[in-house]
């Protein structure tokens, strides 16, 4: 699947093993690669999780905006909260910016 992030275009996959040389990393954004990896061992929840994190690292680098990892863990969290407790909302924000949901 591609992930349209500016106009780039970032390869998603799920795989087994993130990177060899850190076998607890569970997702990564490559920008030179234009990839976004997630652990597809670990569970819903945590894929979605890790995805927003690695989506927000993809923002953070198109726009220049120099996030600490700190700043996107926290974000992370809190866009993940945002969506898991308000269920409507991914449907309100595509209404509102213009889309679609596969339903």
């Amino acid at each position: 699947m591609k992930i349209k992030v500016g106009h780039i275009d970032y390869e998603y996959t799920e795989v087994e093993i993130v990177n060899r040389q850190d076998p607890y990393q569970v997702g990564e954004c490559d920008y030179i690669n234009r990839a976004i990896s997630i652990d597809k061992t670990r569970s819903k929840k945590e894929q979605g999780e890790i995805f927003l994190h690695e989506l927000i690292h993809s923002i953070d680098e198109y726009f220049s905006i120099g996030l600490k990892e700190k700043q996107v863990k926290l974000l992370g969290h809190g866009l993940s909260m945002a969506f898991r407790d308000n269920p409507s909302m991914q449907k309100l924000f595509v209404d509102k910016v213009g889309g679609k949901i596969n339903e």
